[in-house]
């Protein structure tokens, strides 16, 4: 029998008790110390629920996190798949710039 220290879990696994060791599904991550599989949750960048795979936000989307949110970028704009941020991760596409009220609006005739 083991007689040593007990540990915490490592950060992105769960441990259910005794040596049973599991890693968090694909993607998701985990704080140390944690015992089941719904304490793995996805990164920001990412979607899924708690304790199943998380999946790369797509492109001309952002994902915050923590939830399962798929949001899509203001018309005229777009972002690269992984994005969680909208005012940073979104960007007004070629021939539109961004307004006060954070949509991306036309350029005027002869500007760019």
């Amino acid at each position: 029998p083991y007689t040593g220290p007990c540990v915490a879990c490592p950060a992105d696994r769960f441990c259910p008790g005794g040596n049973d060791v599991h890693f968090c599904p694909t993607n998701s991550q985990s704080e140390p110390g944690s015992s089941v599989v719904t304490d793995c949750k996805c990164p920001d960048g990412y979607y899924g629920h708690d304790g199943a795979d998380c999946i790369t936000c797509p492109a001309n989307f952002y994902c915050p996190n923590p939830g399962n949110d798929v949001l899509p970028c203001p018309d005229n704009a777009s972002s690269p798949a992984g994005s969680f941020i909208p005012e940073t991760s979104c960007v007004c596409d070629c021939g539109f710039v961004e307004s006060a009220e954070g949509q991306c609006e036309q350029c005027v005739a002869g500007t760019y």
